[in-house]
This record gives C-alpha cells, structure tokens and sequence, in this order.
C-alpha cells in the first residue's frame, strides 16, 4: 500500500492549494508506476512479493476526489481494478475505459464534502458499484474506532478488495450483511 502526501494538499503543505487536486490523479498514477516497478527492482525489499496484476485505488476527502480522477477521463489509470471513495465526489469527468467496480462510502452528515456530491457520483456511475451511507456520519468519524460503523466500513472495504481484485465470490456476498448496521449504516449497491 502507498499513501502518497501531495505537496500542495497534505496536512503540512506551506502553501495550501486546493487547486492542486486536479493535478493530483496524475501524481498518483506515477505512484502507482513507481511502486510496480519495485516488484523487479533487484534488492528491493518488495521484489517478486507485488501483485502487479491487481492494483486498486482509495481515498479519503481530497483523496476520494484523486480516486475518482483515476477511474475518469483522460486520467483514467487503466491499470486500476477497483477504487474506493470515501466521502469524495467527481473530478468533472465521467467514469471511462473498462468497467471497474467502485465502492462509495458517505456520511449522510458531513459538513465538509456533501454526501449529495457523493451520491451524485454514484448515481452517474454505470459500472458494478456499492455504496455504504453511514447514517449520521460526518466527514470522517466512520473511518476510525470500534463503534459498529467503524466495523462496517472496515468489513465493507476488505470484502469489496476480495471482490474487486481476486473474484471472491464469498466476499462479494458478504458485502450486503457486513455494511449493513440498524442505525448506524445502510448499502445500496450493484456488484
């Protein structure tokens, strides 16, 4: 897993751009290039142990934006067999190239990104998709803790990467069971 820190949106940037997030599907793809090309690198210390052939994106926020660049437009990585967005919305272009599954996760309460700006997103995409609201979810409570829809989204996502990168029939019929939590979280989905 790579977790890059953008130059001009990570939480230390001096000075912050916002602006630079469009900029930042293309910064992830070299990521994404440079971190493949250490599975043959000799004495790396991840050569012969990637999976080259099963690649996903994810993100958070700013992130959640990033992924869907990544799956849309001229910027699609086409090396990408699932994405996940987290409380993120569209870069401005719609999904292209070959369908790839793309897990949705919102609160139905975030200040920061709406969750009607998500759910837009979801709406407009035609290709296998899930989408967990966390009901009464700000931008990021659901990511972090043991509450039972912290446990979902934990649940939901590693089905969704069984699924999405190794055809795991079981995983993907777990996924409804495992985001689904009275109260607290509901799945809408495809797959």
């Amino acid at each position: 897993m790579a977790a890059p820190a953008y130059p001009f949106t990570n939480d230390k940037a001096n000075p912050f751009n916002q602006n630079d997030m469009g900029n930042q599907p293309a910064d992830a793809s070299a990521v994404i290039t440079e971190v493949l090309k250490l599975d043959t690198k000799a004495g790396a210390p991840l050569a012969g142990h990637i999976e080259t052939s099963r690649v996903a994106a994810g993100g958070h926020s700013a992130g959640g934006y990033t992924t869907a660049g990544l799956l849309s437009g001229s910027g699609r990585d086409s090396r990408l067999k699932g994405g996940i967005i987290v409380s993120g919305g569209g870069m401005g272009g719609k999904f292209s190239g070959a369908a790839t599954p793309v897990l949705f996760v919102h609160g139905d309460a975030d200040g920061t990104v709406p969750y009607s700006s998500g759910r837009s997103l979801y709406d407009g995409c035609t290709w296998p998709k899930a989408f967990l609201t966390l009901l009464g979810g700000d931008h990021g409570g659901g990511l972090f803790g043991s509450a039972p829809a912290n446990q979902a989204v934990s649940r939901t996502m590693l089905d969704f990467l069984r699924f999405a990168l190794y055809s795991d029939g079981a995983a993907k019929g777990r996924l409804r069971a495992d985001a689904t939590v009275s109260g607290a979280a509901k799945y809408d989905g495809t797959l």
